[in-house]
């Protein structure tokens, strides 16, 4: 009996699952929409400091290492000997934009949020690769 009840709600957990992760991607994305997300990103942008790529530049190496992501300024310095990857692939990104190579190297946007703490700024509007920060 128990079997024959776990087989006909298999169907009906399975689509109340489904549906669920269907509502999730659906509230994401408004909240990703909303007019309210945008101010916030404006005021956080417009509350850093902006950071040129000549600047960002003269921080090259192992002692002293900034990288730019999604137009965004970190200083890496104290997460270079933690990185899981080695320091050698940061330091060949070191005072340059390492947006390509951080998504090339399977890394998703998301993963900026443990940078926080080191984010020092952000591009020149006149500098940045995309248009929102």
């Amino acid at each position: 009996m128990t079997d024959m009840m776990n087989s006909s709600l298999s169907p009906i957990i399975y689509r109340i699952i489904s549906d669920s992760k269907m509502v999730t991607r659906l509230i994401i994305n408004t909240i990703a929409q909303s007019p309210i997300l945008s101010a916030i990103k404006d005021f956080h942008s417009e509350h850093l400091r902006l950071i040129s790529l000549e600047e960002v530049s003269k921080h090259d190496t192992i002692t002293d290492c900034w990288i730019i992501l999604f137009d965004k300024v970190y200083d890496i310095t104290d997460f270079i000997w933690r990185h899981p990857g080695g320091e050698s692939i940061l330091l060949e990104q070191a005072g340059q934009d390492a947006t390509r190579a951080f998504h090339e190297a399977g890394h998703s946007e998301m993963l900026t949020k443990n940078l926080q703490s080191n984010l020092m700024g952000v591009l020149p509007p006149n500098e940045r690769l995309r248009s929102a920060i």
